[in-house]
């Protein structure tokens, strides 16, 4: 995920920047931040940037161009990422959404929880977009994660890992329901702790499964039956 972050308030820059590394296991491509201390800065390096933005973090109150005006211009240029405002007051929230922002954050007022709801936001939207996503919760934690990176789900004492990536997550949810859920997306039951994705299964016998990353699951010869049968 690639950001911005423009505001001519350092410190300010600085909790931005920290809230979103606080964030950074929920980007399954990593997290590579840009930082400009105004309008015209941003707005005359962003035609040459070399990267993709998914999201900027515009401060409305600024000297020389406000943030509202650095939306429309980067509107103008074609920028069809999300934008977010950071104000000292919500008077400007009308203006704003006319360029399509997808949050208003107070300064001095946002917590990191609510930080964290925006990216969530944002990152459900990014993934509706871009493919199939299922959408994961515990313990406040969201992970939106796009199916095709899902090497498989394995169940422990009620508690359910999703492998993918490089990433795991944890959350509750038995695997019948994840089975319903993903029916006819290409996930198969291999045994009564894993639920597997098929594209990712180089070789499987009556008693395990094995990954093309390596990895070797053990396999119910009722499921595998089933799975051959199908």
């Amino acid at each position: 995920m690639n950001a911005i972050i423009c505001d001519d308030n350092a410190r300010e820059r600085e909790w931005c920047h920290k809230e979103l590394l606080k964030n950074k296991g929920s980007f399954e491509d990593g997290l590579e931040v840009l930082e400009y201390e105004s309008g015209n800065e941003l707005l005359f390096k962003y035609p040459d940037l070399e990267i993709g933005i998914d999201i900027v973090f515009l401060d409305i109150m600024m000297p020389g161009p406000d943030g509202i005006t650095v939306a429309k211009k980067l509107r103008e240029m074609n920028y069809g990422g999300e934008i977010v405002f950071f104000t000292g007051t919500i008077d400007y929230a009308v203006n704003g959404y006319d360029y399509e922002a997808l949050a208003y954050l107070i300064k001095g007022k946002t917590s990191s929880e609510r930080f964290s709801e925006v990216i969530s936001h944002f990152l459900i939207r990014k993934s509706e977009r871009s493919g199939e996503v299922i959408i994961l919760r515990c313990a406040g934690e969201t992970r939106v994660i796009n199916l095709s990176a899902i090497k498989y789900f394995e169940v422990y004492k009620r508690l359910t890992t999703v492998y993918y990536g490089d990433s795991k997550f944890s959350f509750y949810s038995p695997l019948a329901k994840l089975s319903e859920e993903l029916e006819g997306k290409n996930f198969v039951r291999v045994h009564r702790a894993y639920l597997v994705n098929a594209d990712y299964i180089s070789k499987k016998t009556m008693r395990d499964v094995t990954l093309r990353d390596g990895t070797v699951l053990p396999a119910g010869r009722n499921y595998i039956k089933k799975i051959k049968e199908d």
